[in-house]
């Protein structure tokens, strides 16, 4: 399981977030303006640099690690979170995927996620540095006979429904920030954003939960009964290079079966031999393979794989290379859908927040 969960997130980075390749592009919800001759040319212009800002301030962050880190807990649990914001008095954007069991989650009634609560550890020097007017004079004091102590920090997001939409200033923005030094009851910082910083992607949710259900809950019991089979097979193996033995009674304690070890006795009838195994390894490796194939399924291994993992590949044509691709162009489609609505769509609302907080959206 843990093999082809790799391969489903480099599978996924390689083929809609790949570094060496252009994966993104700025666009118009709708086409009809650039088609107004007075606007067409200025807005084609401005996405254009839109797009080329975006690329920087990709670049600039660890946005290609965390996409992986993404892929990997989104297709495991399901429910995948990642926190994006500025680094402290830097240029550079900086993207933290959260502990999954660090993070609870709420829906608003469009099924989106609008609410997270997030639980995170951070030690005493980094507390001041990044929340240096929300200490007391205590806390401070402390922090210089113990600075690398640790502290429970807690995160909160969620809309504000009481706010004056006319004013701009960080308590009146769409969405409500209260970070709490957990333990004290201490307010370290309230503020807000116009967008929600936490990226909150979902596999699926099939069942109507807010928490999301990935391709490991699909394979659960195909890997629990992988493992006993592995067991099974590995406890056969044993038992075959080092079987169970018939012992006479009065040898017991007293045999030597380490490498060129001697057993001296006086009865050449009273032997030590092998018990007589009726399991069948060959049946064992069998099934043991067949589940490994099932959970490969799970997690699209041979989507991913089809052209490496084909015999006949090399016998193909250029055609049929170009078909099977747009095949798997066409599956892909229906994997990544909610990628794009969840995943990347916020991320680049966010993107284009910072952007405009740093003055960095072009003219």
């Amino acid at each position: 399981p843990v093999s082809a969960l790799t391969i489903l997130a480099n599978g996924l980075q390689g083929y809609i977030a790949n570094k060496n390749s252009r994966s993104f592009k700025v666009a118009m919800e709708s086409s009809s303006m650039l088609r107004e001759k007075p606007y067409a040319g200025r807005l084609r212009r401005y996405m254009q640099e839109l797009d080329e800002l975006f690329y920087w301030m990709i670049d600039r962050s660890n946005f290609y690690d965390s996409v992986n880190e993404m892929f990997r807990i989104g297709g495991s649990i399901g429910t995948a979170t990642m926190y994006t914001d500025m680094v402290p008095d830097e240029a550079e954007l900086v993207n933290i995927v959260c502990d999954p069991f660090e993070v609870w989650i709420a829906e608003n009634e469009a099924r989106r996620v609008d609410t997270v609560f997030r639980r995170l550890t951070m030690n005493a020097k980094d507390i001041i540095r990044s929340f240096k007017d929300g200490v007391d004079a205590q806390f401070i004091q402390e922090t210089e006979q113990h600075p690398y102590q640790n502290h429970k920090i807690l995160h909160c997001v969620l809309p504000r429904d009481t706010r004056d939409a006319t004013k701009i200033d960080n308590l009146n923005k769409r969405y409500a920030s209260y970070w709490i030094l957990l333990g004290r009851n201490l307010m370290l910082r309230e503020s807000g954003f116009d967008e929600i910083p936490y990226i909150c992607w979902r596999w699926g949710t099939p069942h109507g939960a807010a928490y999301g259900w990935g391709p490991s809950h699909n394979a659960y019991n195909t890997v629990v009964m992988s493992n006993q089979a592995a067991k099974s097979v590995t406890e056969a193996a044993h038992a075959s290079v080092w079987p169970a033995l018939n012992v006479p009674q009065e040898m017991m304690g007293k045999v030597n079966l380490n490498p060129k070890g001697m057993n001296p006795y006086m009865d050449p009838n009273r032997r030590i031999y092998p018990v007589q195994n009726v399991g069948s390894y060959p049946v064992g490796i069998d099934r043991e393979n067949h589940l490994r194939q099932s959970i490969k399924e799970f997690f699209f291994v041979d989507f991913f794989l089809a052209l490496n993992q084909s015999a006949e590949y090399a016998k193909r044509t250029a055609t049929e290379v170009m078909e099977m691709q747009a095949e798997k162009a066409v599956l892909l489609g229906s994997i990544t859908t909610r990628i794009e609505s969840e995943f990347f769509d916020p991320l680049f609302d966010r993107y284009f927040e910072m952007a405009a907080k740093n003055g960095w959206l072009p003219a």
